[in-house]
């Protein structure tokens, strides 16, 4: 969200600016003084939203999304240029789906897919088969600052790696929430040479990912 909070504030400022500076037709400068950070704040906020559900291509979450800046558009008075004058346009794509047999097994013990587990999107776009030891090295986290090394004495390498969810008691949550960061902590794991993930959610449903909340 702050991406493209961050995008769409340069935008306003871009827009102000050129109008300040007659860069713009009068209809252009009429169209830039009506955008206000007040609406930057609510369009982002909405879409961003756990109700678009990220605004994936081809899901639920995506044509909501695709509706709410349609309304959008229809209310500023803008002009339709999509299919049957509409703001709508339908192109064709590809769509990797995953199969309901797709399984996950540890040991004998087999877990059901979008019951027990779900695959990180976007999914891998080649059908693999992941096999190596299993290793558990808690939250993942390597910090100095939290006086914390996860990692100590584990070798990761062409392991699958489970990786705990959520913040334990009695940390820092500004910091632990930097330091558990995903792409910092698989991060660590890949230049670490592990073969794969499996992320452990804790009992708040709302961290789950949408294709597990939801069954």
């Amino acid at each position: 969200m702050n991406k493209v909070l961050t995008l769409l504030l340069l935008l306003t400022t871009s827009l102000n600016l050129n109008a300040q500076r007659g860069g713009l037709s009068s209809a252009e400068q009429t169209a830039a003084r009506q955008v206000k950070s007040e609406t930057v704040r609510e369009v982002t906020t909405a879409l961003s939203s756990k109700e678009m559900e990220g605004r994936g291509m081809a899901q639920p979450g995506g044509e909501r999304a695709a509706k709410y800046l349609a309304d959008k558009f229809a209310k500023a008075g803008l002009r339709p240029g999509g299919n049957s004058s509409t703001f709508f346009q339908q192109i064709k794509v590809n769509v990797q789906t995953l199969m309901t047999e797709t399984q996950f097994k540890v040991g004998n013990t087999a877990f059901k897919f979008k019951k027990d587990f779900a695959v990180a999107q976007p999914a891998a776009t080649d059908l693999k088969e992941a096999n190596g030891k299993l290793v558990f090295v808690g939250y993942g986290v390597v910090s100095p600052e939290l006086k914390r090394d996860d990692l100590a004495g584990i070798d990761v390498k062409d392991k699958i790696v489970m990786v705990l969810s959520g913040t334990p008691k009695g940390v820092n949550s500004n910091l632990w929430e930097k330091e558990s960061a995903q792409r910092t902590v698989f991060g660590r794991l890949i230049n670490k040479g592990a073969a794969g993930f499996i992320l452990v959610y804790d009992d708040d449903v709302s961290r789950f990912p949408g294709n597990v909340s939801d069954t």
